[in-house]
């Protein structure tokens, strides 16, 4: 027999309901996209309730080489600002200082045709209205 270690407060990538969840900004990473472009991949953890530790990514294509090109990056920049207001750093450049942050989405499950099953989205980014656990600061020594 072998023994396994406890994965209670291991996060997971799942789905959940629709709904509005409080969470934290976990990780962010910028990765290649398959045609040539860019994009910023933020993972949401939520903090509480049933669904605590559960992971929700959103992909912003900053740079989209694609057919709908404009339209694409503007909709990336929309997201990206309503994340910063809602974490209240409406001018940080550097994703990394947003970790850790708490702030509240709201998530609708979609069919994903091009993954072939159901996947979540995040249709807003509201402030969090309670205590967070890391304060937004402008200044590296606060």
């Amino acid at each position: 027999m072998v023994g396994l270690p406890n994965t209670e407060d291991v996060p997971s990538v799942s789905l959940v309901p629709d709904g509005d969840y409080n969470c934290e900004i976990s990780k962010s990473e910028v990765r290649d996209t398959k045609s040539g472009g860019e994009q910023v991949i933020f993972s949401f953890k939520i903090t509480e309730g049933e669904y605590k530790n559960s992971i929700i990514r959103h992909s912003l294509n900053m740079v989209n080489h694609g057919e709908n090109k404009a339209k694409t990056e503007e909709i990336a920049l929309q997201h990206l600002k309503q994340i910063q207001l809602a974490v209240d750093r409406p001018k940080e450049r550097e994703s990394e200082k947003l970790h850790g942050i708490t702030l509240n989405i709201k998530t609708e499950i979609y069919d994903d045709e091009y993954y072939g099953e159901k996947r979540n989205k995040i249709t807003a980014f509201r402030r969090f209205e309670g205590e967070t656990k890391k304060e937004p600061t402008d200044s590296p020594f606060k």
